[in-house]
């Protein structure tokens, strides 16, 4: 009886103790849920907060939305039938009390389901916007950028706007009128050299802290010198691509071949540039639309239509053109052009911590 009155208190004890842990526990547990879903919903208003100013995109995505919850609906429809079927039975087989837990578990699944549907088909006309920031697949912005550093942008934006196109499509125009007698378009860049990492590199060094750099500029502020830098920047965007062939090339997924589409890419100076840059051949898609084209394709496999992509592919795909890489003396001032652009973005690397 002894050894029963000293054991007693130390169980009671020891039970009080654990109670009082689950307790302490439970509390930690409900902090760090509302913690949660205090940053979640910062960070869906954040998200929300980028702004959509492309009406199809808008468009797009409301598509997307109606047909996302209109199929989440129907799905609650059946899954509530389920879950008043298991709630009986929980109450008759284990008491009300776990009924009631199971409705409340089944209710929070189901809201968390319904704001999480609603935040990712909201972002995705938002993701669509953001791409258009960052690393190689800002292009068009880093050139943007570039050109409006230069004195005589604003001069340029005006003519191009008198002729309704844009100003890269207009200084794209002025360039070609200056390839005569044999001139190439990088003669045009002659002394000059961009790395056009405004944003940052995406690949491959994903570094988003270091930036662009211009070098051998002059007193020149006219037309040539515009159209100078916006040359040499176009070349730096294919050594940025050529960086990112080599480091597949060195992983073991060579590239032979750069499709190109959409923006300034449909025009012919620049696929030669590239190909030129790169040492790849571009070639362009026969499709206006490449992005919905390979949407249509897995459509089309997974209707059946055809047994796998690479089939799909072969039936739905043609190049409009193709652009090989020049020889000879052409490759040797690119080769030299993109070992001065590797020195200038290694030095805006270092610089930028100084």
């Amino acid at each position: 009886m002894g050894e029963l009155l000293i054991k007693g208190p130390q169980v009671a004890g020891t039970t009080g103790e654990y109670m009082l842990e689950n307790i302490e526990l439970g509390y930690i547990g409900m902090g760090v849920g509302i913690l949660g879903l205090i940053i979640a919903f910062m960070l869906y208003k954040k998200v929300n907060s980028v702004k959509i100013d492309n009406e199809r995109v808008a468009k797009i995505t409301v598509e997307i939305q109606e047909g996302a919850m209109s199929f989440l609906k129907a799905e609650y429809r059946v899954l509530a039938i389920f879950i008043a079927v298991v709630a009986v039975a929980l109450a008759v087989g284990l008491g009300w009390q776990t009924s009631v837990a199971f409705i409340i578990g089944a209710l929070a699944s189901g809201l968390a389901g319904f704001s999480g549907m609603r935040a990712a088909t909201s972002a995705n006309g938002r993701t669509a916007m953001a791409a258009k920031e960052g690393g190689q697949s800002a292009a068009g912005a880093a050139i943007d950028a570039l050109l409006a550093l230069h004195p005589y942008a604003e001069t340029a934006k005006e003519s191009a706007a008198l002729a309704s196109i844009s100003l890269p499509e207009f200084l794209m125009i002025e360039a070609e009128c200056r390839l005569s007698d044999g001139a190439t378009p990088v003669d045009l860049a002659k002394g000059v050299h961009v790395v056009p990492e405004f944003l940052g590199n995406r690949a491959p060094f994903a570094d988003p802290h270091t930036r662009a750099v211009i070098s051998g500029l002059g007193m020149d502020q006219g037309l040539e010198s515009l159209i100078s830098i916006y040359i040499a920047g176009l070349c730096g965007i294919g050594y940025g691509l050529r960086q990112i062939i080599e480091a597949q090339s060195t992983a073991g997924a060579p590239i032979q071949r750069i499709v190109i589409s959409g923006g300034a890419g449909r025009s012919p100076l620049i696929r030669q540039l590239l190909a030129d840059a790169t040492g790849v051949e571009v070639a362009a898609s026969a499709s206006e639309e490449p992005v919905l084209l390979g949407a249509a394709i897995l459509g089309a496999v997974a209707g059946e239509a055809f047994s796998n992509i690479s089939a799909a592919m072969v039936q739905m795909t043609r190049f409009s053109d193709r652009f090989t890489p020049a020889v000879g003396a052409m490759t040797e001032i690119h080769n030299t052009r993109f070992e001065i652009f590797k020195s200038l973005q290694d030095t805006a690397r270092r610089g930028i911590y100084v």
